[in-house]
């Protein structure tokens, strides 16, 4: 990313800018209604989904520890990189899961295509028992 921004100057900060305020709206939607949404929907209100939304919401902050890196000359331009908690619910992290699944099925299809889109659909008499299991066994 410090290369990047060495690179593209002023436009690459912006980009990440919006990036990240657009993570930190999610976020709080998730800290104003996680509650409410729980007592409309009691099926999610286990420790599982618990869990996943605090890692979610902690993801990126040094609750979760972080790396200082800078010039070993100088001492200058230090930089603090957050650890992710590698969520479910975290859009950072499930757009890199997203990509390496792509990969896994990409070289498991046909070799030497590039897939842009692939559709999982399962048969209809596994749809009920999928949308109805519930995870208390997490």
């Amino acid at each position: 990313m410090l290369f990047l921004l060495a690179l593209n100057g002023s436009s690459t900060v912006k980009l990440i800018i919006r990036v990240k305020q657009k993570l930190l709206s999610y976020k709080s939607i998730f800290y104003a209604c996680w509650t409410l949404f729980t007592k409309v929907s009691p099926r999610y209100d286990t420790t599982y989904y618990l869990a996943e939304v605090e890692k979610m919401l902690n993801c990126g902050t040094d609750l979760g520890g972080f790396a200082l890196f800078g010039c070993c000359r100088c001492g200058k331009g230090r930089h603090k990189i957050f650890f992710s908690y590698k969520s479910n619910a975290c859009l950072k992290c499930v757009k890199r899961y997203g990509r390496e699944a792509m990969e896994r099925i990409t070289s498991k299809l046909f070799l030497g295509i590039s897939y842009r889109q692939v559709v999982l659909t399962l048969p209809e008499q596994l749809r009920g028992p999928f949308y109805n299991h519930s995870n208390k066994d997490k």
